[in-house]
């Protein structure tokens, strides 16, 4: 009694405000309109407010799109860069006329031949673009003695230098055997100047808009130290931590006084803030945001000047640092009401911002405001085919673990049913160290307008909430993580939301993972598990780990006993599966091996375990092509209906 009583209080937190729901619902919208990727995505304005730039898709590949924003100017044409045989990975304005592209390929001649990993690597680099596509070049590498190219990662932009006409800063290496070094890069020729040589164990390094280098990241044996230009301009170690101790500093910007870096820290309390941290006292200063509820590690960046803060509550909020923006910001907001304004681009001279708008029953809508005219212009939808369907609710609650810990959720209710004894899809999310908040989440929309219930569980372990919260999913991989959400299941089914004989889990990643450990663990709570890019063995992960340069805080999480991994990893527990599974995986999956899924099909073929097997030729582990998404939903469609008899 006392548990259903606790969990009634916990509900009416998100989802007594829903309203009530009528009887019959309307077709859902196509698989596609789902699974298509976004129609526009992370629009940028130009640097000198003439021109629009953004990612989409044409021709089944993402390119960048370019538009003017000239009033009158009928005869331009849009631009559609894409080059050829590469995925855009992302854009950003380098110049007014010049754009940098970061593009995706696949060295498979580096599998099992790389110090840190056991699995294909992920090739990315820096190209430069004149605006109507042309006159493009890869910049930032260059061949080394002794391997083929200096770095599989090419595309670590350090700062645009927006009031330098040619140039860039990036991250480079002197050798083949070096560490991190900086150049100014020249967009238009690829020829560079080194303006930091390479250190020991420095791995990154911070530079400021006007080109100045002023702090950097070396890792040695897990201790990461910040170093800074002193006074003298002499490199010093400023700050170091252990990643262990859950401490962590980081920095996200530079104060106009060069004595002073802002940082993101937490080391007056649980959640994650921003301070100013003074070189020569090594020591904090004032603080520059905190938030008693949720983490806020993030500053937004314009022109190289921190313009404003991020609060990772659970409809993600945008503080401008300027009283005027923000009071702009402000009187937009309120004149968009049930959704959240963001600011996400603004030209050099201030008039012309990029909004994106989101909320928890949109999908992202884009706009742009004059402030000089004072004039919001729409400029699309990230999801067209879903402007004016009706899309499931999404509403924050929490719930009582079984120890009374409360545990934060998401919860996505069917359009048109009545929220009463639903098929219900338990969906974590992956990382582990990552959360789910209320805005569009493609694959949570897709269940629900199929009929489904979706809880997405922010178990122990999960970011956002705090040192402690993230803190307690440490070792606990197929353990206290997934009591959490086994806990869901029964919050869910007390509540009479769920039907307790129809709850399947689905996850991808981490996700994944857990959805097979359901696949074994709780006989009867789950009717199927659907595993997406998920992990089966976790000792090939333990040993990947140990060559981590991150490895104490990699087994941390883990935790440091290899032989008790083996209990919680699904490839051990194949005879012991008593639901139909329903394996996904990339063939080119750089994060976490397809053999983690071939394997585990083989296992439970060889068990007599009902399994199917969907291995994506070329698909990735992000799902990040129309096709493959419109491939998983098509299966886990077909599968859910076929397992868990649809929806009433």
């Amino acid at each position: 009694m006392r548990r259903r009583l606790l969990s009634t209080t916990f509900l009416l937190l998100g989802l007594a405000a829903l309203p009530a729901l009528a009887q019959t619902a309307a077709p859902p919208p196509p698989i596609e309109a789902f699974a298509r990727l976004p129609a526009a995505e992370n629009p940028q304005v130009s640097p000198d407010g003439r021109h629009l730039a953004f990612m989409a898709e044409k021709d089944g590949r993402r390119v960048v799109v370019v538009k003017s924003l000239l009033a009158g100017d009928t005869a331009a044409k849009d631009s559609f860069i894409a080059p050829p045989d590469q995925d855009v990975r992302w854009f950003r304005w380098a110049k007014p006329g010049r754009l940098i592209l970061s593009v995706r390929g696949i060295d498979k001649d580096l599998k099992r031949r790389v110090v840190s990993s056991e699995q294909l690597q992920a090739e990315r680099r820096l190209l430069s673009v004149d605006l109507d596509g042309g006159n493009i070049r890869e910049i930032g590498r260059r061949k080394l003695a002794g391997r083929s190219w200096e770095t599989t990662v090419s595309d670590l932009v350090i700062s645009t230098l927006p009031n330098d006409p040619d140039n860039i800063l990036m991250l480079t290496q002197d050798d083949a055997a070096s560490y991190a070094s900086v150049a100014k890069v020249n967009l238009s020729t690829g020829a560079r100047e080194t303006l930091e040589r390479s250190r020991p164990y420095v791995f990154s390094w911070f530079g400021t808009a006007d080109g100045q280098i002023r702090s950097g990241l070396k890792i040695r044996d897990s201790v990461f130290t910040i170093i800074a230009r002193d006074s003298k301009g002499e490199w010093v170690d400023i700050y170091s931590y252990n990643e262990q101790d859950g401490h962590r500093f980081q920095v996200v910007a530079a104060a106009p006084d060069p004595d002073i870096l802002y940082v993101a820290s937490r080391h007056e309390g649980d959640r994650w803030a921003i301070y100013e941290f003074s070189i020569s006292r090594r020591d904090f200063g004032r603080t520059i945001a905190s938030d008693p509820r949720f983490d806020i590690s993030t500053l937004t960046i314009l022109d190289g000047i921190p313009a404003g803060i991020w609060i990772d509550g659970d409809l993600p909020e945008q503080r401008l640092l300027a009283a005027a923006d923000q009071q702009l910001l402000d009187a937009i907001d309120k004149a968009m009401p049930g959704t959240r304004e963001i600011m996400t681009s603004r030209s050099r001279d201030g008039r012309y911002l990029i909004l994106t708008s989101n909320g928890p029953a949109q999908a992202p809508r884009y706009s742009l405001f004059d402030s000089q005219e004072r004039k919001l212009t729409p400029l699309g939808d990230a999801y067209p085919e879903l402007t004016g369907q009706v899309l499931g609710r999404r509403a924050y609650t929490a719930y009582p673990a079984r120890d009374g810990t409360p545990i934060p959720a998401i919860i996505t209710l069917p359009p048109g049913r009545t929220p009463q004894k639903l098929p219900f899809i338990v969906l974590p999310h992956g990382g582990p160290a990552a959360r789910d908040d209320l805005s569009f989440h493609w694959m949570a929309q897709f269940l629900a307008s199929r009929g489904y219930g979706v809880i997405q569980p922010n178990f122990r372990g999960s970011t956002g909430y705090g040192l402690a919260h993230e803190r307690a999913g440490n070792g606990q991989w197929g353990r206290l993580m997934q009591d959490d959400l086994v806990d869901a299941v029964r919050f869910l089914t007390d509540q009479g939301l769920a039907d307790p004989e129809r709850v399947c889990m689905v996850g991808a990643s981490y996700g994944g993972y857990a959805a097979l450990v359901a696949g074994w663990r709780d006989p009867g709570l789950f009717r199927c598990a659907v595993s997406i890019a998920g992990l089966s063995d976790l000792t090939r992960l333990f040993d990947l780990a140990a060559r981590s340069e991150r490895r104490d805080a990699n087994r941390q999480s883990l935790g440091e006993n290899r032989e008790a991994l083996k209990d919680v990893s699904p490839i051990n527990m194949a005879s012991r599966f008593t639901i139909p599974v329903l394996l996904i995986h990339g063939e080119e999956d750089t994060v976490a091996a397809a053999d983690h899924s071939r394997d585990m099909a083989a296992a439970l073929r060889a068990a007599g375990k009902p399994v199917e097997y969907d291995e994506i030729e070329g698909g990735d582990h992000y799902l990040s092509s129309t096709a493959d998404r419109i491939r998983v939903l098509t299966r886990l469609e077909s599968f859910l209906a076929r397992e868990l008899g649809g929806p009433p």
